[in-house]
């Protein structure tokens, strides 16, 4: 019997919101298939149906020779809301460079853009929320970003567990989640006063003013010279500025900070795959 090769069934034009599926496949008859992978063009779940491919878990001869055995992959999916605290997470999966999916969520009906209902997904009703291959569900924007970089080995987004290094990236996480996040939250809330939406810019400027001092001394990250978790969580929420009548150019260090990471190919592909660019 040939040795068995796998190929994986690519959504057109790279679109993660698509299934990906993995194909085995073997030999049926004495005749040996010589060991080597596939290359195929990028297809879809109707595509592999023309296959003749059936149901997962089951099979079917194909004339002369190959048997393929159809398995649904393990990639990933992330439920998202466009410009939302999830394009932290959406920026490091690409930044890791993995397959994944995607699933646009409407954060105020709570429905998916499948149709189906969000609360099944994430019982909170906050996006992120990651969907794992073998079913399980992680949510929180920043357990989810660790995460992914912890699962992939991606050392330099996410220093080694114990290392000071590390422990800096969670102090960053924190104070964007617990400080800088929560300050904007006034701003996006209906019915709020314009007395309070101002004493929410406020609030927004004396944390941008602490970025700013953390920048001064000329590094290009927060945490040093590597991109990171952090900055990919930082980048959003500081980004919201352009949203809610806030200026960064009372703060240079961070509005070149913000320029240098919306110019990296990560945030350039999520902005596309959000519909933002």
């Amino acid at each position: 019997m040939g040795a068995r090769r796998q190929l994986v069934a690519r959504s057109p034009s790279g679109d993660h919101r698509a299934p990906t599926y993995q194909l085995s496949i073997q030999p049926c008859t004495p005749r040996e298939i010589k060991s080597g992978y596939l290359a195929i063009p990028p297809i879809c779940k109707r595509s592999i149906s023309h296959l003749k491919c059936l149901q997962k878990g089951s099979g079917r001869v194909l004339p002369r020779s190959l048997q393929l055995i159809f398995q649904e992959g393990n990639d990933v999916k992330l439920y998202y809301s466009p410009g939302a605290c999830s394009m932290a997470s959406h920026v490091i999966l690409h930044e890791i460079g993995k397959p994944f999916e995607i699933e646009k969520v409407n954060t105020k009906t709570k429905v998916m853009d499948s149709g189906r209902d969000y609360w099944a997904i994430n019982p909170k009703g906050a996006v992120p929320a990651l969907e794992l291959g073998d079913g399980e569900i992680l949510t929180e924007g920043p357990a989810i970003l660790q995460y992914i970089a912890d699962s992939n080995g991606a050392t330099e987004l996410a220093p080694p567990a114990g290392t000071l290094a590390r422990a800096r990236v969670h102090e960053m996480l924190s104070f964007v989640g617990s400080e800088l996040h929560k300050a904007f939250s006034p701003l996006f809330q209906p019915g709020k006063s314009d007395a309070e939406k101002e004493a929410a810019r406020e609030a927004v400027g004396k944390k941008f003013g602490w970025l700013e001092t953390c920048l001064s001394d000329g590094r290009a990250y927060l945490t040093g010279s590597a991109f990171t978790v952090a900055d990919a969580y930082a980048f959003v929420v500081a980004s919201w500025a352009n949203f809610t009548g806030i200026s960064l150019a009372a703060w240079p260090n961070l509005k070149a900070y913000v320029e240098r990471i919306a110019a990296r190919p990560s945030v350039q592909a999520t902005l596309k795959a959000e519909g933002l660019a």
